[in-house]
């Protein structure tokens, strides 16, 4: 009975001693995991940071993207507005125009009739001094 008794002792023995194995190796284990974990976070920071500093990137681009867009927008508008101005000023100067070209019709019209009139009063003096 004591064989037996130190056989089960030995065999309690050895399996503490590969529980303990398993143990030590299941710490090892655990200590990898945990290590690549912490990798993976430190990736995983990294890549966050970057995406934050792309989204700003991206966020302070489309805001200069808008701001030209704006300008564009008003600079079109200035052009508008200027090409109203001219046109305005285009219809005034032929609005000044036909109002010219009709007080020349008017002066050359009474021109006409002023040289009427000097043609019948000379005809009329050449009658006078015939009579």
């Amino acid at each position: 009975m004591k064989d037996e008794y130190e056989k089960l002792l030995a065999d309690k023995d050895r399996e503490i001693e590969r529980l303990k194995y398993q143990q030590k190796q299941l710490e090892n284990d655990k200590d990898q995991t945990e290590l690549e974990l912490q990798q993976k976070n430190d990736n995983l920071d990294l890549a966050q940071k970057s995406n934050n500093l792309k989204d700003e990137e991206i966020v302070k681009l489309c805001n200069d993207i808008n701001a030209k867009e704006k300008e564009g927008k008003d600079k079109d508008n200035q052009i508008r507005k200027h090409q109203d101005d001219i046109r305005q000023k285009d219809q005034d100067a032929r609005h000044k125009d036909n109002k010219i070209n009709r007080l020349n019709d008017d002066v050359n019209q009474k021109q006409h009739e002023n040289d009427q009139k000097e043609k019948k009063i000379q005809q009329l003096k050449d009658d006078l001094e015939k009579a």
